[in-house]
C-alpha cells in the first residue's frame, strides 16, 4: 500500500517562501492535528533553511516512536538519493509536549539543511568518523557539545521555534 503523502506547503504559504514543494509525511501518531502542525513545523523551517531548489527535492518523513536508542530526543537520517530526490527520516521520542515536539524537529531539520547541502557527511566505515564542511571529524574525539554541526542545530533550534510560533498558534 502506498502511504499518503501530504503536502500542506499548498494549504499554507508564509511569506519566506511561495511553492515549496518539500514532500513530508508524519507517521507514528493519530492525532491529525498534530500531524498537520508537525508538517508545518517541518516546511516553515526547511522554508529558512533551504534554498528553493535543495527543498524541491527533499522527501521527508517524520516518525514518532516511543523509545529512542540511549538519551536521544531525536535523529536526523539522509536514507538515499535517487534521481532527482533526496529521502530524509526524522525520527522523535513522541511522549513529550508540543512546544518539545517542535523544538526538536527544529534541531533535527538544521540537521536535514547540513546533510541536504552537504556540509555534514557520515561515512558508515568507520562509523564515528564524519565531515563537516570538508574536514574529517572523529566523534570518539571531540565531546558532544563541541561538534560543530551539534553547535549549529543547538543554536538554532529555539530561533526557529520562536519563529514558527510567531506565525502559528500551536495550542489553538
Amino acid at each position: 500500500m502506498k502511504k499518503k503523502t501530504l503536502r500542506y506547503s499548498k494549504l499554507h504559504k508564509y511569506p519566506y517562501r511561495k511553492g515549496n514543494l518539500m514532500e513530508v509525511s508524519v507517521e507514528g501518531i493519530r492525532s491529525k492535528k498534530t500531524k498537520k502542525l508537525l508538517a508545518q513545523a517541518a516546511e516553515f523551517y526547511g522554508g529558512l533553511l533551504l534554498n528553493k531548489r535543495t527543498a524541491n527535492i527533499v522527501n521527508l518523513t517524520i516518525n514518532l516512536k516511543r523509545k529512542l536508542d540511549g538519551d536521544a530526543e531525536g535523529y536526523c537520517q539522509y536514507m538515499s538519493q535517487s534521481v532527482g530526490v533526496r529521502e530524509f527520516d526524522i525520527e522523535i521520542e513522541k511522549d513529550r509536549p508540543i512546544d518539545e515536539l517542535l523544538v526538536t524537529l527544529a534541531h533535527e531539520m538544521v540537521h536535514l539543511k547540513q546533510f541536504a547541502t552537504r556540509e555534514l557527511t557520515s561515512s558508515h566505515v568507520p562509523a564515528h568518523i564524519s565531515r563537516w564542511q570538508g574536514r574529517e571529524v572523529n566523534e570518539n574525539l571531540v565531546n558532544y557539545w563541541d561538534l560543530p554541526w551539534e553547535i549549529e542545530a543547538h543554536g538554532r533550534e529555539r530561533g526557529l521555534f520562536y519563529r514558527f510560533t510567531d506565525k502559528v498558534d500551536i495550542y489553538k
